[in-house]
């Protein structure tokens, strides 16, 4: 009963000779794609190695400086005045309404007992016993 191998010349181990191991069909510097297969960056130019010249990158159309708005795109206080970093001008506050001094009912909302007269505060006069 011969041994595995006892088919195989004497130095050959693993495949017979006519059985071209993967690379056998490339030159032999090649050890991976064959001449006719390009690699991914085949196509552009040896120093380039990502887009092509057509290709512009994200920032391509902006000055050299920025790089994340263009100019004509305002940032969110744009519009503000300098020193302004919350609500416009134009815009009121909550007591913008009310004059100054006061900060809860205007003057044309009576208080409780506004109805009676200014030194009495509870039962008129005319009400009181004999």
């Amino acid at each position: 009963m011969p041994t595995r191998n006892a088919l195989l010349p004497a130095p050959l181990t693993s495949a017979p000779l006519w059985m071209p191991n993967r690379n056998a069909l490339l030159p032999a510097p090649l050890t991976s794609a064959p001449l006719w297969m390009p690699n991914r960056n085949a196509l552009l130019p040896a120093h380039q190695t990502s887009a092509p010249p057509c290709m512009p990158t994200r920032n391509a159309l902006l000055p050299t400086p920025l790089t994340s708005a263009p100019l004509w795109m305002p940032n969110r206080n744009a519009l503000l005045p300098a020193p302004l970093t919350s609500a416009p001008l134009w815009m009121p506050n909550r007591n913008a309404l009310l004059p100054v001094p006061q900060t809860s009912a205007p003057l044309c909302m009576p208080t409780r007992n506004a109805l009676l007269p200014a030194p009495m505060t509870s039962v008129s006069a005319w009400l009181q016993p004999n």
